[in-house]
């Protein structure tokens, strides 16, 4: 049920020229990179892709620092936005996965967007500041590691 109602998401993007993009949350009941990858495949859409958030991706892979590893298993054709945050591989109270500026936690942040760029990404970009006490901060550092890997 999930996956039609992505793909019907899907049709109503392509119908007018936009991208669909999901994510799914690591403390939730859709929370590993098999669910990922199966509701993608399922869901079988060229508007509907996925969205590439680092500190998810980092708990999904057992917050070993290195979400560019399952950004590769999934594939760059298959990512539709980036949400560029860092983190420490642990969950916030619980909630989802704790967001750091870039730099400030332990995933490689300059490594997923060497991939990124590298497999042809052309999405849409966001600095994700949620819950980072100093926003400012995190964009400024954000944009730092965009232009770092632009050149």
């Amino acid at each position: 049920m999930l996956a039609r109602s992505f793909h019907a998401a899907g049709e109503i993007a392509g119908d007018h020229g936009l991208i669909a993009a999901f994510e799914i949350e690591p403390p939730f009941v859709f929370n590993t990179p098999d669910h990922l990858l199966r509701i993608h495949r399922q869901a079988d859409h060229p508007a509907l892709k996925v969205i590439y958030d680092p500190s998810h991706y980092d708990l999904m892979s057992g917050s070993t620092g290195r979400p560019h590893e399952l950004l590769q298993k999934v594939g760059v054709a298959n990512i539709g936005y980036l949400h560029l945050t860092d983190t420490d591989g642990t969950l916030r109270d619980g909630g989802t996965s704790k967001h750091l500026a870039c730099g400030d936690g332990h995933a490689q942040i300059a490594e997923s967007l060497r991939v990124l760029r590298d497999g042809g990404f052309r999405g849409w970009a966001m600095i994700d500041a949620w819950e980072i006490p100093d926003p400012y901060d995190a964009c400024t550092k954000g944009k730092r590691m965009l232009d770092a890997a632009a050149r």
